[in-house]
């Protein structure tokens, strides 16, 4: 629900024009970390989609590791400063954010965000899985965008 909600906005934002990227947080610190040791091609390849793409995506936000909490906010603190958006999804509460994130990260997004709350079943896979099957016995086929 919430990674197909946003995943649909960014691709919305990319057939208007802009430039966009879509990663996980656990994918983001393993992508930064490989500009570690002196490799500039990773270096270079991080700071473009992470921190110049126009519109980010970061998929699951979750308590993490130190490493992710300064990864996060290296590329938040960027790309706030910069007026870049950054589409993030979570099930954590604010609260939770707070203390696995800090209180900066908090002021980062308070500043500037616009908060959206999807009620959606705790495990809706299955049935999306029954209405995928039944889209493909029924021949429906969708254009890729």
């Amino acid at each position: 629900g919430k990674s197909m909600l946003a995943t649909l906005v960014l691709k919305s934002l990319i057939c208007q024009g802009y430039t966009g990227f879509s990663a996980t947080m656990a994918s983001m610190v393993e992508m930064f970390t490989a500009g570690w040791g002196g490799n500039t091609d990773e270096k270079t390849w991080f700071t473009e989609k992470f921190l110049r793409s126009q519109v980010l995506l970061l998929d699951e936000l979750r308590r993490d590791t130190r490493l992710a909490e300064t990864t996060f906010d290296h590329v938040l603190r960027t790309r706030v400063h910069e007026g870049r958006p950054t589409i993030l999804t979570t099930n954590l509460t604010p609260q939770q954010v707070e203390s696995g994130y800090g209180s900066s990260i908090i002021s980062l997004l308070v500043e500037q965000s616009i908060e959206v709350h999807l009620t959606l079943p705790r495990n809706f896979r299955p049935q999306a899985h029954e209405r995928m099957l039944a889209e493909i016995q029924s021949g429906e086929m969708r254009p890729i965008q």
